[in-house]
């Protein structure tokens, strides 16, 4: 029996998919049940645990099922692949990752020995991958667990992550990112939900916990992050960072050329550190933050740090790339149409304190409370109209990027809907 329309798909990937149990845990066995398995169908993983030194290659719709963090554990060795599991359907086909415990602790923070699970769409094109689900696993060590690239948006739920540098990013594809529709709460994003975060003594130091660049779009809510035993408190670069425009006008190919991020939604989410000097760093785009609990025992940081890359001469940073700096506003995906309300700082209310630039000169130039960013909701009365940046610019900037106002806002649907219906599984 052949389904083409998706409802008809739905219908017989439930009445006919199959169970596929790989033989061992090893990455050989598993992949062989991968390949053997038929869209739709389901393949287990025994408990135990096994080390992997290579890449398990999913391109087909399918749930891969460990026996549950505490019983199904996946060791990385240093081996040379990049990417532990790439999901790559060929079409907007659903997979889901669930029941797994994945350890990187021994490679360290190894930068050449990136990314626990990729998710990987197409680069730019009419389709995207829409519907990919990782959830209930377990995440330890290592550089980068979860990592979306190119025109791919899905949900990571359930999971836990415990001393994660780059736990989750967003790495969209670029140009072709801003040809989609801009707009907070859409599906159109990829969701971190009802997850847990943790960073301890074991690490000394880190970048950021969540990272987005190249047209990506993320939205964190209703996670748990936990930093009360990160002793080395001062040296993590923030939690949530949004890059800007690096250097993308320059035409220097041999630095990071490339677009900035688009959306960050943050919302309902209790943040811990033990001490911190940057929380949220944004370095361009759109961000809404809102009923998020903040506690600082040790210090008072700002909750939102801005900065503005293109009119900042920072020796020996992506910022000394620009030349000549920038100098009037508006920059080239720079931070816009942001929204901050009903936050709390130690069980106080925001304030105008929690938030600040990061270079003063020139951020101020760029980004401005009451045109650049609001510390209330989207309303009638935020409405900036973004000219188009002067010179020096990107010939390839599309007009899409000249932001509309954003003057009203409804989150997207909680839970997501890939945890509760269609292509779920079990938990």
């Amino acid at each position: 029996m052949r389904c083409v329309p998706l409802f008809l798909a739905l219908i017989c990937n439930s009445a006919f998919a199959s169970t596929w149990s790989a033989r061992t845990g090893n990455l050989s066995d598993v992949q062989n049940a991968v390949n053997s398995a038929a869209h739709g169908d389901t393949v287990t993983i025994p408990a135990g645990t096994f080390i992997w030194n290579n890449t398990l290659k999913i391109h087909k719709s399918l749930i891969l099922k460990g026996q549950g963090r505490n019983s199904t554990f996946i060791l990385r060795n240093m081996g040379h692949a990049k990417e532990l599991i790439v999901i790559k359907p060929t079409s907007d086909l659903p997979v889901r990752i669930t029941g797994i415990n994945f350890d990187a602790q021994n490679i360290g923070q190894n930068y050449n020995q990136l990314v626990s699970v990729s998710v990987r769409g197409p680069q730019g094109g009419s389709w995207g991958l829409t519907q990919i689900r990782i959830d209930h696993c377990h995440f330890t060590g290592g550089v980068s667990a979860v990592e979306w690239n190119y025109y791919a948006y899905g949900v990571v739920d359930h999971c836990t992550f415990l001393d994660c540098p780059y736990a989750v990013v967003s790495y969209a594809d670029g140009d072709s990112a801003w040809s989609r529709p801009i707009e907070f709460g859409t599906s159109n994003e990829d969701y971190i939900e009802n997850c847990t975060f943790i960073m301890d003594s074991n690490l000394d130091y880190f970048d950021t916990l969540t990272d987005a660049n190249f047209g990506g779009r993320m939205c964190m809510r209703h996670c748990k992050v936990d930093f009360r035993k990160f002793t080395a408190a001062y040296e993590f670069g923030s939690i949530w960072m949004m890059h800007g425009n690096q250097a993308n006008w320059t035409g220097n190919q041999g630095q990071d050329n490339v677009r900035g991020a688009i959306t960050l939604e943050l919302y309902d989410n209790t943040v811990v550190t033990n001490q911190a000097y940057r929380i949220i760093y944004l370095r361009g785009g759109q961000t809404i933050a809102y009923n998020n609990k903040f506690t600082f025992p040790n210090s008072n940081p700002p909750i939102v740090s801005m900065t503005e890359e293109e009119g900042y001469d920072g020796p020996g940073t992506d910022e000394d790339w620009f030349n000549p700096l920038r100098t009037t506003w508006p920059a080239e995906d720079q931070v816009n149409n942001s929204f901050f309300w009903g936050n709390t700082v130690n069980g106080a209310a925001q304030s105008d304190g929690n938030f600040s630039d990061w270079n003063v000169p020139p951020d101020n130039i760029f980004i401005q409370e009451d045109r650049d960013y609001w510390t209330t909701p989207p309303s009638s009365s935020t409405a900036t109209i973004y000219p188009s940046p002067g010179y020096p610019s990107s010939p390839s900037y599309p007009a899409q990027a000249y932001y509309a106002p954003v003057t009203s806002y409804k989150a997207f649907k909680y839970p997501h809907p890939l945890t509760t219906h269609g292509f779920t599984g079990g938990n």
